[in-house]
């Protein structure tokens, strides 16, 4: 029962990664940016900024997975990746999207660690591989159902909208 809440959990958050991809020249519109900005602006930057941070957030929430009550720890990585991608619909400039979409590579980033780790306390060696596949295919399962989700939900109701569900 937790490995099934730990893999939808892990899927959802990852469906975070990559939604602005689908949705790039409108935002860039709604941002007036020339197709050099959209970019390097939203296709560079704001992805290198889920990298930059979400990197050294992997070591600093690593760390304290060994200190605090993981389950708790990895409740407020989640709802902090959830609550930047909700503030968007209110987004009016784009460094308040790089910010908020900083905070998401802060949860992928630090989602990581606490979840090996949990997988490791709660299954035995000879368990922990196929565990670790299956968090790992739902890791890639989320970023590609969540960039389909992001079109059709862009298309639909706008960039906002999809990166906020």
């Amino acid at each position: 029962q937790t490995t099934i809440l730990i893999v939808l959990v892990t899927c959802f958050l990852f469906m975070d990664q990559n939604l602005l991809a689908p949705n790039l020249t409108d935002v860039a519109q709604e941002f007036n940016f020339s197709d050099t900005e959209r970019d390097t602006k939203l296709g560079g930057e704001i992805s290198l900024s889920l990298f930059l941070v979400g990197a050294p957030a992997a070591l600093v929430v690593g760390y304290w997975t060994d200190h605090v009550n993981r389950r708790n720890l990895y409740t407020a990585v989640i709802l902090l990746g959830q609550v930047g991608s909700f503030l968007v619909l209110w987004v009016e400039s784009y460094w308040q999207l790089f910010c908020l979409r900083a905070l998401t590579g802060i949860a992928i980033g630090g989602a990581v660690p606490i979840v090996f780790s949990m997988i490791g306390d709660m299954y035995s060696a000879d368990e922990r591989p196929t565990v670790t596949a299956v968090v790992g295919i739902s890791m890639g399962v989320g970023v590609g159902f969540g960039q389909g989700l992001a079109a059709v939900m862009g298309d639909k109701y706008g960039w906002g909208a999809a990166i906020a569900l």
